[in-house]
C-alpha cells in the first residue's frame, strides 16, 4: 500500500525534494495529490492503494498501471505569478510540417464527402532539444498550480522518470467515478478569447463539432444507466475559449464499471479522436503521430477505496532525452477551413507555452 503523508517538506518550493521519479495529478478536492517513487508498475492496479494510470494512446501499454512509494497531498501554494523558464532556457518552439498538415486536412474532407468520417483530429507537433533538469521538472509544476488557480476548470497532471515525462494542463475530463455516480464531458469547440458572450455557442460550424461529442457521449453512456446532460456553455480559460457540456449517470447496479472499462467505453472521445468510432479508428491508426504517444491518452489515479479521476493528457509537455515535444490537435469537420484550423494549432501551442511559462 502506498504510504499516505500529511504534507510536503519545507523544500517543495524549490524542487530539491522531488525524486527520479514522481507523478502529480490535481483532485476534485482541489489539492494536488504529488507521488513520489516507483514502488510498482503492472497491468493491473494494486488493491488498497493509489495507483497512477499512464497509458499511451492506443492503450497498447501491457503495464499502464503505476504504484508510487508514497503520496503527498499538496495544498496549492499561496504565491501568484511563478515565474516561468523562458528567459534561462532560451527553447524555440515551431509546429511541425504545415504542407503535411493541409494535406491532410484535403484527405479528411474527402473522406467527409465520401460519408466515411463525420469528424477527426490531425495532430501537429513542435519540437525543442531542451530537456528539463529536476528544478525544471518542480518549476513547471509550481508554474501549472499557478495557472490552476486563476482557472480552476484546468487540471495540472504529469509524470517524471530518469528517462522521460510530461506536465501539462488539461481542461477535459474524460470520467469521475465514485460509487453509483459517473460525469464526464463534451469539450469541443475552440477560439481565442475576447469576443462578446454567447457567439462561440451561436457559431454553427463549432457548435456542430461539438454536438458529434455530445451524441457519441450520450449514445455510450446510456448502456450504464439513465444520462443527465447539463447546459452547453462557453467555457473561458484565459486566452482560449471552449463549448462544454457536462454529462452525469446514475450507474445501473449490474452496469457499474470498473477504471478500465471506463476508458475503454470513453477513449477516444471524438474531441480527440475520430467519429464514427470504427472507421475513425482506423483513421487514427494511420494518421496519428506516434513521435509523441501519451498526447490525448488518458492520465488518471484510482484511490484506495477504488474512487477513479481521470482526465484527458491534452495541453502539456513531453520529453525524453533527445528534447522536448509540444503536441496540439485541432477538432476538423466538413465546415473547417485549412487556415483557421491551423490558427488554432498555433493558439493552443502558444496557450501551453504561456501557461508552462516556456
Amino acid at each position: 500500500m502506498s504510504k499516505k503523508s500529511p504534507e510536503l517538506p519545507e523544500t517543495w518550493p524549490d524542487g530539491t525534494i522531488l525524486p527520479s521519479e514522481g507523478f502529480c495529478l490535481s483532485l476534485p478536492s482541489g489539492q494536488i495529490l504529488l507521488g513520489c517513487g516507483l514502488r510498482a508498475r503492472g497491468a493491473t492496479p494494486e488493491p488498497g492503494a493509489w495507483n497512477f494510470y499512464l497509458p499511451d494512446f492506443f492503450l497498447e501499454d501491457p503495464q499502464p498501471w503505476w504504484t508510487p512509494e508514497e503520496v503527498f497531498f499538496l495544498a496549492s501554494h499561496e504565491e501568484q505569478g511563478v515565474d516561468g523558464l523562458t528567459n534561462r532556457i532560451n527553447a524555440s518552439w515551431n509546429l511541425g510540417n504545415q504542407g503535411s498538415f493541409f494535406s491532410q486536412f484535403e484527405d479528411l474532407q474527402q473522406l467527409f464527402a465520401q460519408g466515411e468520417l463525420r469528424k477527426a483530429v490531425p495532430v501537429v507537433v513542435a519540437q525543442s532539444e531542451w530537456v528539463p533538469s529536476s528544478q525544471d521538472v518542480a518549476q513547471l509544476i509550481l508554474r501549472a498550480q499557478s495557472v490552476e488557480r486563476a482557472h480552476p476548470a484546468l487540471h495540472t497532471f504529469g509524470f517524471w522518470t530518469p528517462s522521460e515525462g510530461m506536465i501539462g494542463l488539461t481542461p477535459e475530463l474524460l470520467f469521475q467515478l465514485s460509487g453509483s455516480q459517473l460525469q464526464t464531458m463534451a469539450l469541443a469547440g475552440t477560439r481565442r478569447s475576447g469576443f462578446p458572450a454567447g457567439e462561440l455557442l451561436a457559431d454553427k460550424k463549432e457548435r456542430a463539432e461539438h454536438q458529434i461529442v455530445v451524441e457519441d457521449l450520450h449514445q455510450r453512456l446510456s448502456e450504464l444507466g439513465t444520462v443527465n446532460m447539463g447546459n452547453t456553455d462557453e467555457l473561458n480559460l484565459g486566452t482560449l475559449t471552449h463549448l462544454k457540456t457536462d454529462l452525469f449517470v446514475e450507474l445501473k447496479s449490474s452496469h457499474v464499471p470498473n477504471f478500465e472499462d471506463c476508458v475503454r467505453l470513453l477513449h477516444p472521445t471524438p474531441a480527440l479522436g475520430a467519429y464514427p468510432r470504427q472507421a475513425g479508428l482506423q483513421w487514427l491508426r494511420k494518421n496519428r503521430t506516434r513521435q509523441a504517444p501519451r498526447f490525448g491518452a488518458p492520465f488518471g489515479v484510482s484511490d484506495p477505496e477504488g474512487n477513479s479521476w481521470c482526465l484527458v493528457a491534452i495541453r502539456n509537455l513531453q520529453w525524453s532525452k533527445q528534447g522536448s515535444l509540444l503536441p496540439v490537435g485541432c477538432g476538423v469537420v466538413a465546415q473547417s477551413q485549412a487556415e483557421a484550423e491551423w490558427r488554432e494549432l498555433e493558439l493552443k501551442k502558444q496557450f501551453v507555452l504561456e501557461s508552462l511559462g516556456l
